[in-house]
């Protein structure tokens, strides 16, 4: 799902990582952002099957527009062990400080 419209999430990316940048240093960073689109993840599986199985029970789903509120930024350290992701937050931004 992207959302619409994508500027407001974009512009908070784009501080985020120019954020890291200061702090590890452009070289450090992946050049994925380029292509950086805006998205909403639907489904998550972690075993072999059909898509169909996922669409199926996305069809029954009714999704409205909505609006999101961000009041702040995790910035998280990020660690997959055991088959399970666990993650700490290291700083947290207020998102206003983003924004204007």
């Amino acid at each position: 799902m992207y959302p619409s419209p994508d500027g407001h999430i974009r512009a908070i990316h784009y501080a985020v990582r120019s954020g890291i940048a200061d702090l590890w240093g452009i070289d450090r960073l992946s050049e994925r952002h380029a292509s950086f689109t805006p998205h909403l993840g639907i489904a998550y599986v972690d075993a072999d099957m059909s898509v169909a199985g996922v669409l199926g029970a996305l069809v029954e789903v009714e999704v409205n527009p909505f609006v999101l509120l961000l009041d702040s930024i995790k910035l998280i350290e990020l660690e997959r062990r055991d088959r399970l992701f666990r993650w700490e937050a290291v700083e947290v931004f207020a998102a206003t400080r983003i924004m204007t």
